[in-house]
């Protein structure tokens, strides 16, 4: 079983590439999502979405906006496995 499974292995690195098989399974994921995502939204009025938006205060709008933007960034310095507190951003030069 092992050595099968290592020449399928063997196959796959040096006829198609590893790099190959996962942009294929990239692709492939997106396209998913992307079908999935288009039939759960294809029944929602555009119309109704905009006058929903027209009549919610835009003080509303910015408050959620804004705490989004807090969580998202406190999700960003508070991730850790540990307890300890990092930031977690890798920032390369």
């Amino acid at each position: 079983m092992l050595n099968s499974l290592r020449a399928v292995a063997r196959f796959f690195q040096k006829t198609i590439g590893w790099n190959r098989i996962g942009v294929l399974l990239s692709i492939a994921i997106i396209s998913i999502a992307a079908v999935v995502l288009f039939h759960m939204l294809r029944d929602i009025d555009t119309n109704e979405v905009v006058s929903a938006l027209k009549a919610t205060q835009p003080t509303h709008i910015a408050a959620a906006a804004n705490r989004t933007k807090i969580f998202f960034i406190y999700g960003l310095i508070f991730s850790s496995d540990t307890n300890s507190i990092y930031l977690n951003i890798q920032m390369t030069y």
